[in-house]
């Protein structure tokens, strides 16, 4: 048996239930039974969230949950948030505890921390309590977030989404979504080592013998922090007849990653020594 109270304007759901066992019997049993139903208010720990303002980021067409960082002399600035807690429960006090997370390779290098008016603090784990005594039944939340390094966070094309998870003691969760997006820079470094570690050099001359084809490596490393296409262009127009220049013309490469890209040469049968 179920039904609904309303009550501190909330409809409350209250449920029982009770089994009876009947014996089977070839012959009729005639049964009197008297069974009593206790009802339960089920209980609900329900929180909505809204994000109402946001400091220190450039809102992605008015989102203020979706937001581009800024940055000043190559550090990212912390963004910060205000999130409104409305509590739809139905308990006389929930303790709630909300934490932080940031996906993806560079996510451990991210902070993310809530204010504590009581401490005046702020702090990577949070408690609070809502709930219907004292009508105590919103909460406006700040939390702030720092990204990670320029060297370090990397420019996402969906960005990076921040997760903020709302637990209470008896299982309850709920989860609140932030956007931060990471403006992208581009670079590239020449290295001075191979992938294996070892001290390299890209030389300006490089000998080759007649009918031989020679691998010539270039070491460099996206300096950049996102996914970047480089293109490469030879002038073959000092090569003499019959002599040949391969190797692919472009390099697609991660975030801070190195890698070797190879050009190869090869020289005809009948190549003289002043070629």
């Amino acid at each position: 048996s179920e039904f609904l109270s309303p009550q501190m304007d909330r409809d409350m759901s209250y449920e029982a239930a009770n089994n009876i066992n009947i014996p089977s019997s070839s012959t009729g049993i005639i049964a009197s039974v008297s069974n009593e139903l206790t009802f339960t208010r089920s209980s609900s720990h329900e929180i909505d969230t809204h994000t109402t303002v946001m400091i220190g980021g450039n809102a992605s067409d008015g989102d203020i949950s979706d937001v581009e960082i800024l940055f000043i002399d190559e550090e990212y600035t912390p963004v910060e948030f205000t999130i409104l807690l409305d509590y739809l429960g139905h308990e006389t006090v929930s303790t709630y505890s909300v934490l932080g997370s940031v996906p993806g390779s560079d996510g451990d290098y991210w902070n993310v921390s809530f204010y504590n008016s009581t401490g005046e603090s702020w702090q990577n784990q949070f408690s609070f309590n809502l709930g219907l005594q004292n009508d105590n039944t919103s909460l406006e939340l700040k939390v702030r977030i720092e990204p990670a390094n320029w060297s370090t966070a990397r420019s996402l094309s969906d960005g990076h989404m921040v997760a903020i998870k709302f637990s209470s003691q008896d299982g309850y969760m709920v989860q609140h979504e932030l956007k931060l997006r990471v403006p992208q820079h581009h670079g590239f470094e020449l290295s001075n080592q191979n992938l294996d570690g070892e001290n390299w050099e890209l030389m300006d001359v490089y000998g080759i013998k007649p009918g031989q084809e020679l691998v010539i490596p270039i070491m460099f490393t996206n300096s950049g922090n996102g996914d970047e296409k480089f293109e490469f262009l030879f002038d073959d127009s000092q090569l003499p007849v019959g002599w040949d220049r391969t190797g692919a013309t472009s390099h697609q490469l991660g975030a801070f990653t190195a890698t070797e890209h190879t050009i190869k040469v090869k020289a005809p049968l009948n190549a003289t020594g002043d070629e």
